[in-house]
């Protein structure tokens, strides 16, 4: 009984044992087998509009383009434009430098050999002929002759040395005009009305100037050298002007004036004297004085009688003591701090009036010297100007006279040599010699023709423009050598043309749309701008179109801008995205992800639908075929196959 029980719970716990291996075998199988199957990230299917409009990016180009190039290549001295730059008809582009071009050069260089070796060929035919004609023996040494004379001049081709003249004479003309410019306003700016006038003050202070310093000087004679300086005569004036209306200095000159002038007298007019006897308490000096005094110094030092005192002399002597005390500070300044006293001040008010007379002059004379110099600075730049234009006038007569003998000796020679060519062809006429001396001289014609072609334009010195617009490219840099049509000098984007964007798009993009549809400027902050499409051509990319679109307004060349053109908007029933729609030799189609359901859990299956596009745009396509709440299968991280179970991304 007992082992019957024991055999029962043994296989009753064998049999949840294996049950429990199952499950846990179940489930690493499940996660073993989840792990290897595709990733996919799902959309569910949903109604919606589609704006089936064409989008697309192109960089603006101006519909023309001009050129900007020079017949022969020169050497640009500097560039004026820079690139963006708008610019008009007429406005210089570029300065070339002052030198022939390496066209016109070379034809000169190809003009001299062609000339020098037919000279050479005319010389040597003309010493054998003149072995056997004393006339072509003539015509060669005068020919010879000529051209020894010549090559003293010049080495230049005579076609050369006529326009070398020529443009030496104009030179030499400009010159002169120059200079008689320069002469002429030397001669106007002397006979302006403010340098004379300016000049005749400098010359009338100058001397009034001389004339006050003499008579200055012939006052200071007679006072202290220490008033030389005194100026402000308006100052001493008001200190003088004070004393005089003083009511006690009026006082007591009407009382004490004869009886000072009287001791001023006594004194010789000295007030060192006269402050010497007042400061003698014991009188003796005074008395001496008084005791002493003539009948001729009963008079002042004008000549004027001077009434003395009466009385005796010791009555005399406090008279003088009172005038002196009562007159001397107002006349000396005296022992009074307040001023220097009235006949001092009237002695410096003459010397300060004759230095501010002068100072006044120096001033005047100041201002007319700064006009006077002003104006002869000017004259003395304008005679230098026309001394340099002297020099240069008698070198450039030196040049002209030269290539005026140059040019008479030119057409000696061609005198001569015509005669030389003329005997020499005619005694050999027919020979090979001659016929090659022919040929010779018709290639030294040519090139003389091509030679002065390529000098018509050889004195221009600026580039300037044949159109407005905008500068695109500059190929030139100063100090480089550029010409010829196959170099432009710079690009110009013509603006009044107006301007073209290319927009590459399928062949099914280009049948939605037609040529005169007006398309949208996306986010286009410019100002401004239509864009219409005008054309639509095949493009570079195989199966696809051009989108050819004009453009007006606010535009520029250079600019990067996004067109939308087509249909408007519509309502669909069902849209899915883009990244959901596939495509192989069968056609469109789409994975619809399918839920079955297992005792271990869902499981999900790829189901290949096949659907028609009806419209997309730039995220979205409409499509038939399914039905809105279906998920579609948008990405995964491993191939999908038709049938074959897969894992969503989110139930990792």
């Amino acid at each position: 009984m007992e082992n019957g029980v024991r055999k029962r719970e043994w296989v009753k716990t064998a049999a949840i044992i294996l049950l429990a291996v199952l499950l846990v075998l179940t489930f690493f199988s499940k996660t073993i087998m989840n792990a290897s199957l595709p990733e996919v990230a799902t959309q569910q299917v949903s109604s919606g509009a589609i704006n089936a409009r064409i989008r697309g990016q192109g960089t603006v180009e101006a519909s023309e383009v001009y050129n900007v190039t020079i017949k022969q290549t020169r050497k640009v001295s500097s560039v004026l434009v820079k690139t963006g730059q708008e610019i008009n008809v007429g406005d210089t582009l570029f300065v070339l430098e002052a030198e022939d071009s390496d066209e016109l050069k070379q034809a000169e260089t190809d003009l001299e050999t062609l000339q020098q070796n037919y000279d050479k060929s005319l010389i040597e035919a003309g010493n054998t002929a003149a072995q056997e004609n004393r006339d072509v023996q003539n015509a060669r040494d005068a020919y010879n002759e000529a051209l020894a004379i010549y090559r003293q001049y010049s080495t230049m081709d005579a076609s050369q040395l006529a326009t070398q003249k020529a443009a030496s004479e104009a030179k030499l003309k400009e010159l002169q005009t120059a200079k008689t410019t320069v002469d002429n306003q030397i001669t106007k700016i002397k006979a302006e009305k403010e340098y004379t006038d300016a000049q005749a003050t400098v010359t009338e202070h100058e001397a009034t100037v001389k004339s006050l310093e003499a008579e200055k000087e012939k006052l200071l004679e007679s006072l202290p050298l220490s008033y030389k300086d005194c100026s402000n005569a308006s100052y001493y004036q008001t200190e003088i002007d004070k004393i005089l209306q003083d009511r006690l200095y009026i006082e007591n000159l009407t009382r004490y004036e004869k009886v000072f002038a009287a001791f001023s007298t006594l004194c010789d007019n000295d007030f060192a004297i006269m402050k010497e006897c007042y400061e003698d308490r014991s009188d003796v000096s005074m008395i001496k004085r008084i005791e002493g005094n003539s009948s001729s110094a009963r008079y002042d030092k004008d000549g004027n009688p001077i009434e003395t005192p009466s009385g005796s002399t010791e009555e005399t002597v406090i008279k003088y003591r009172e005038a002196f005390a009562k007159l001397a500070p107002y006349y000396y300044g005296y022992e009074n701090p307040r001023t220097e006293g009235l006949l001092i001040l009237q002695d410096k008010i003459k010397v300060a009036t004759i230095n501010d007379k002068i100072e006044a002059a120096y001033s005047e004379m100041s201002t007319a010297k700064t006009i006077v110099g002003n104006y002869e600075r000017s004259i003395e730049s304008l005679e230098s100007q026309s001394e340099a234009l002297d020099t240069q006038i008698t070198d450039q007569q030196t040049a002209v006279d030269k290539l005026t003998s140059a040019s008479s000796a030119a057409e000696t020679v061609k005198s001569t040599k015509k005669t030389l060519e003329d005997l020499v062809f005619k005694q050999n006429l027919g020979d090979s010699s001659s016929i090659d001396m022919e040929a010779s001289k018709k290639a030294i014609e040519r090139k003389q023709e091509e030679v002065a072609k390529l000098r018509e334009n050889a004195d221009e010195l600026e580039v300037k423009s044949s159109v407005s617009g905008t500068i695109a490219t500059i190929n030139a840099s100063a100090g480089k050598s550029i010409g010829g049509e196959e170099q432009p000098l710079a690009t110009i984007n013509v603006t009044d043309r107006g301007f073209t964007v290319k927009i590459d798009v399928t062949n099914e993009q280009a049948k939605k749309v037609k040529v005169g549809d007006t398309a949208e400027l996306v986010n286009f902050w410019g100002g401004d701008a239509v864009a219409t499409l005008d054309q639509i051509t095949n493009s570079q990319s195989s199966g696809n179109r051009t989108l050819v679109f004009t453009l007006t307004g606010d535009i520029q060349a250079g600019q990067n801008i996004t067109l939308s053109i087509g249909q408007k908007s519509s309502n669909y029933d069902a849209l899915i995205p883009l990244s959901g729609l596939r495509e192989d030799s069968n056609g469109k189609f789409v994975y619809v992800l399918q839920s079955k359901n297992s005792p271990l859990g869902s499981r999900y299956i790829a189901t290949r639908v096949t659907v028609q596009e009806l419209a997309r745009d730039d995220k979205s396509a409409a499509v038939s075929g399914i039905s809105q709440g279906d998920f579609i299968i948008t990405t995964s991280n491993k191939p999908v196959e038709a049938g074959k179970q897969v894992r969503l991304a989110d139930n990792g």
